[in-house]
């Protein structure tokens, strides 16, 4: 399918993702954004689910509740060259989460609040495997651990590569 902009699925019944996709809902979809901003949404700025996305040289800053980019349940998402900033809420900048595959690459990745307790730059849930190369994650805030990056969970792979991780709390 194409990517959805709106909270359906197709199936003709509305979908109760609360906090979800306020910029753009992706669900069972190939998404490819280029030179794009998706800034101050309320809800995810970019949320994906069962998708391949392809992210490049995008800003996604000043998103509420969901954060940056949300992505789970399958797929691989590729983001490279953006600057996620001041997100706040839900997962903070990068959310990816249970069954999806990503690589994060040449991306500034700061500023990002969470108020889920962990995972304020990059939360890594479950299932996955991640690359993360060359980003600079610096002064993400989070309630308690892994302010920068959090990784948790079983059957979780990240490789981290060439990064500045700095002045996180």
């Amino acid at each position: 399918g194409n990517a959805t902009w709106h909270d359906y699925d197709g199936d003709g019944e509305e979908d109760n993702w609360e906090g979800s996709g306020g910029g753009i809902l992706s669900f069972q979809s190939n998404l490819q954004l280029n030179n794009c901003k998706i800034n101050g949404n309320t809800g995810s700025g970019i949320h994906c689910s069962e998708s391949n996305i392809s992210i490049n040289n995008c800003t996604v800053g000043g998103n509420q509740k969901g954060g940056g980019i949300w992505f789970r349940d399958g797929g691989y998402a590729a983001i490279s060259e953006c600057d996620i900033s001041n997100n706040t809420g839900g997962l903070g900048g990068v959310y990816i989460g249970t069954q999806g595959n990503a690589t994060i690459h040449d991306c500034n990745i700061l500023k990002n609040t969470t108020n889920n307790v962990r995972g304020a730059g990059i939360h890594i849930s479950g299932y996955t495997n991640v690359t993360v190369s060359g980003c600079i994650i610096e002064e993400n805030t989070a309630i308690a651990d892994g302010a920068g990056i959090l990784a948790f969970g079983s059957g979780l792979n990240l490789a981290i590569s060439q990064c500045m991780i700095d002045h996180n709390v």
